[in-house]
C-alpha cells in the first residue's frame, strides 16, 4: 500500500462528518473536511512519521484534515518559500492557517523571513508573528528581538 493511500485510509477510519456541524459554529470551514478530532490528526501524523514526499501529496487532496496532517508530517527544513506561500493561499479557515504555521512554518528556516516579507495573508502573517514572538526556540529570529511571551 502506498504511503498516501495509508494516510488517506487512516483519516477516513477517523472521519466523524456528524461533528462538521459543530466546527462550523466555532468558524471552522466545514467544506472539504471529515471532521477530525485534533489527537486523532496527531496519533496518524506520528503513525505516519516524517516525510515531505507524504505531506505534499497530502495537501494536494485538497481535504483540510489532510492539511492539517501535512504539516505535521512536513519536514520544515525542506520548505521552501514558494511551497509556504502556495499553502499559505490554501488556508480557508482558522484552525488550518494555525495548525499549519504551528507545526510546519514556525519550525522552517524560512519563518521569520515570512513573517515580514511575504506571508501572502494578513492572518497568517498575524499567526507566525504572534506564535514566534511566543516561541523561545524560532529559528532565524532576528538579532536583537527579545524572546517576548503573547498574551493573546
Amino acid at each position: 500500500m502506498n504511503r498516501l493511500h495509508q494516510a488517506l485510509t487512516l483519516l477516513q477510519q477517523e472521519a466523524r462528518p456528524t461533528e462538521l456541524a459543530g466546527m462550523a459554529r466555532f468558524g471552522i470551514n466545514p467544506a472539504q473536511r471529515l471532521g477530525l478530532s485534533m489527537p486523532a490528526m496527531r496519533r496518524i501524523a506520528k503513525t505516519l512519521g516524517h516525510d515531505h514526499a507524504l505531506a505534499l501529496a497530502l495537501w494536494d487532496t485538497g481535504i483540510a484534515d489532510a492539511r492539517i496532517v501535512a504539516g505535521m508530517v512536513a519536514k520544515p527544513a525542506k520548505l521552501g518559500s514558494r511551497q509556504m506561500d502556495a499553502w499559505a493561499k490554501g488556508f480557508d479557515s482558522w484552525d488550518l492557517c494555525d495548525q499549519v504555521c504551528d507545526s510546519a512554518f514556525l519550525a522552517s528556516p524560512l519563518a521569520w523571513n515570512k513573517v515580514t516579507a511575504s506571508a501572502t495573508r494578513p492572518s497568517t502573517r498575524r499567526r507566525l508573528k504572534r506564535r514566534g514572538a511566543s516561541n523561545d526556540k524560532a529559528p532565524n529570529q532576528p538579532a536583537g528581538l527579545p524572546p517576548t511571551r503573547c498574551v493573546s
